[in-house]
Formats: structure tokens, sequence, C-alpha cells
């Protein structure tokens, strides 16, 4: 057996307004990065598919409902509502008394800490839109450094953007990124 721990993406709420945001007007980075959010929701698929007993993606229910608001409100074809329901079903969305009193961010801190200290089968990865991640870390720093005090040195998870996690995916699970990127081609949508 292994030593190999699985990726288990710890989604920050971010991961889910880009992925079924619509985008009228658009730049060709924005565009990038929609491409990279529905090729890690096409990976999550094919990895939860392939192995159901494995988790792949893992959220808070606050930030996950905070989504579902936000998505409810807006017009949608009908396959962002299919894909929506796909990935409802695929991940791991925690509710818990102490994480709902916590903030979105706070939450996600949460459960990246608790799979590092905890899981010997899983990595976390904390996936995150590139604007948000600079004050995300910052607030990681904040929460180590509360708790730890003297003896944080580093974040214990990844923090990483839509395009780094795609890579860092590609790396490690070659033959199922693959699959996608045959099924998806250049079109993410």
């Amino acid at each position: 057996m292994s030593n190999q721990k699985e990726v288990l993406l710890v989604l920050h709420h971010t991961f889910f307004h880009d992925t079924f945001r619509s985008y009228p007007k658009f730049t060709l980075d924005r565009f990038k990065e929609i491409k990279d959010c529905r090729f890690l929701m096409r990976f999550i698929i094919e990895k939860k598919t392939d192995n159901p007993s494995l988790d792949v993606a893992i959220c808070s229910k606050t930030g996950y409902n905070k989504f579902i608001e936000k998505f409810n409100l807006s017009d949608k074809t009908a396959g962002a509502y299919k894909f929506v329901k796909i990935l409802e079903k695929l991940i791991l969305i925690l509710d818990t008394e102490n994480l709902s009193k916590l903030d979105l961010d706070e939450g996600v801190i949460t459960i990246a800490d608790k799979i590092y200290s905890t899981s010997s089968e899983y990595e976390p990865i904390l996936v995150i839109n590139k604007s948000a991640r600079d004050n995300f870390i910052e607030k990681a720093e904040k929460f180590y450094r509360t708790t730890l005090k003297e003896r944080f040195t580093v974040i214990p998870f990844r923090t990483l953007t839509y395009n780094e996690a795609r890579k860092f995916l590609e790396d490690k699970y070659p033959i199922i990124c693959n699959m996608v990127k045959e099924r998806i081609g250049d079109k993410p949508f």
C-alpha cells in the first residue's frame, strides 16, 4: 500500500461563485480562471466517480449555502443547475455547530487544519480565487499566530489558486486529468 496521501480539495466559497458566475464581459485572465474552475469541477466529478469511497472535495455548509442563495437569485442555464446538483452529491459539505459560528474564511481554515492534523489518508489543498488569496493567507497566519503563538512558522496546508491547483492535480493525477482534458477540450462550457 502506498504512503502517498490522497488530495482533498478544501473549497473556498469563491470557487463556487467563480465556477458558476456569468461573465457577460470578461478579460482574458477571467476567462482563463473560469476554464480552471470548470476543469477543477470536472476533476472532482471524474475522481469521485473513479473511486466513490474517496472524498475528493470538502466545504462548509455556511459557505455553500451563501453560494446557493446567490446562485438561485441569478439566471442560469439548465446545465448549470445540473452541475450544481451533481457537485452537491459529490462534495462533502460539513454542517457542524462549531463551523457555522465561524466566518467563511475561518471555517475553511478550520476544515483544512483538522484534515492536516488528523488524517493519515488525505492532504488538504485549499482552493481559492487569486484575488482573495492574499487576504485569506493573512487571516490564516493571524489564526495560527493566535493559536500556536511563538510555535507558528508556516500555514500547514497549501493554499492554491485555481490555476495552481489545476497544475498540481495534473502532476499528481495525470491519467484522470488527461481524461478531463479530452472530455472538455478547449471549451470550459
